[in-house]
């Protein structure tokens, strides 16, 4: 699997385009993961015609399928990140709280994200 490439510089008070860049790498992740899943799955597959002979075999398939399964779950957990991501407002508010974008400024005028 091959990195992904940089993303290009986004402004840090662009809320919108700064939570779809995180939808799509968290995207980017689950259809990565969706792949390696199902070759996990497929090389757990016990039957009839595709049963391991010995004991190394039979431990592969084994570990093939704590893979499928650890898989599952990262998968689970990136759709319940979008699935949150998706829930975030990007309309201004007079206070905050989870989601907001924060600028601050100290006594020099320097700022803060």
């Amino acid at each position: 699997m091959s990195a992904p490439p940089p993303l290009a510089p986004l402004d840090p008070f662009d809320k919108t385009a700064l939570l779809r860049a995180l939808q799509a790498e968290l995207e980017g992740r689950l259809s990565a993961l969706s792949a390696g899943g199902a070759a996990a799955v497929a090389g757990a597959r016990v039957d009839g015609s595709h049963r391991p002979e010995n004991r190394g075999e039979r431990g592969a398939v084994s570990a093939q399928g704590w893979l499928a399964e650890g898989l599952d779950r990262r998968r689970a957990a990136l759709q319940a990140d979008l699935a949150l991501l998706a829930e975030v407002s990007l309309e201004p508010k007079a206070t905050v709280g989870p989601g907001a974008l924060v600028q601050i400024e100290d006594e020099s005028g320097a700022t803060e994200v």
